[in-house]
């Protein structure tokens, strides 16, 4: 049951563990399952994701891609708004939609491991989520995210890989370069990005280049300031005239 009073935010591994675990993400709901065909139900049910944050009505995430939230060894991303609270009727549609995507399914069960059938089914019988926005391909990896009012901060080093391309092309030499300089990056070695997106729309504000990522979840907003804890133990304090016009105003090492 995700639906009604008790719903919240919560993960099962910790809200301090920076693994991401394909098994486990955070949630805003009720309750999640586990094992090999239990633990994807409640992601394609409710607002999932890598990170969260929230406010009266709505949730923002960073999280996978619906038709990836099975045994799959493509995970591609996406970042949302959509409201809290989740309809009975949403989650049985999605519920229906996977008998049929089972049943068309080579392998018999999609909703556990055929992304590909997942895939061709539309969003609406992927995620029983009810978006406000959606950006399909948000160009970083989500590490850090605060929301200021109407104001969503996400900082996190650059995505610059398609998965589903480097899956079926795992000897093409610009996927396997692409392949290495995405390790690099997620190791912190090729900077960060910083984004300002409207908390309404989703629409980039502002866009700012780090020199190291975010530590899992190190960033906070307080006083008209933008705090920041990077992998290369810096701590940076950002101010500006408004909330997409941003400067460095600290930078302290260790």
């Amino acid at each position: 049951e995700q639906t009604g009073d008790g719903a919240h935010l919560f993960c099962t591994i910790g809200f301090l563990d920076d693994s991401w675990f394909h098994r486990s993400y955070w949630m805003f709901g009720k309750s999640v399952a586990s094992g090999w065909a239990g633990w994807p139900r409640a992601g394609r049910y409710v607002p999932s994701g890598r990170i969260m944050v929230c406010d009266e009505s709505s949730i923002y995430s960073f999280g996978r891609k619906p038709e990836y939230l099975c045994q799959s060894s493509v995970l591609e991303y996406q970042l949302y708004a959509a409201d809290k609270q989740i309809k009975a009727e949403s989650i049985q549609r999605v519920v229906a939609a996977e008998r049929r995507m089972n049943a068309s399914s080579k392998k018999g069960n999609s909703s556990v491991a055929d992304r590909g059938v997942r895939k061709s089914f539309p969003l609406s019988a992927r995620s029983a989520v009810s978006f406000n926005w959606l950006d399909a391909e948000p160009p970083l990896h989500v590490r850090a995210m605060v929301l200021a009012d109407t104001t969503l901060f996400i900082a996190g080093p650059p995505d610059v890989i398609d998965e589903e391309e480097a899956f079926y092309n795992p000897n093409d030499e610009n996927v396997l370069a692409r392949l290495d300089k995405q390790s690099a990056a997620l190791e912190g070695q090729n900077g960060a990005l910083l984004l300002v997106v409207s908390a309404s729309d989703g629409q980039k504000l502002a866009e700012y280049k780090l020199d190291s990522p975010p530590v899992f979840d190190g960033m906070a907003a307080a006083n008209g300031r933008l705090y920041l804890a990077t992998k290369n133990g810096r701590i940076l304090c950002f101010a500006g005239n408004s909330p997409h016009e941003i400067r460095i105003n600290i930078s302290r090492g260790k």
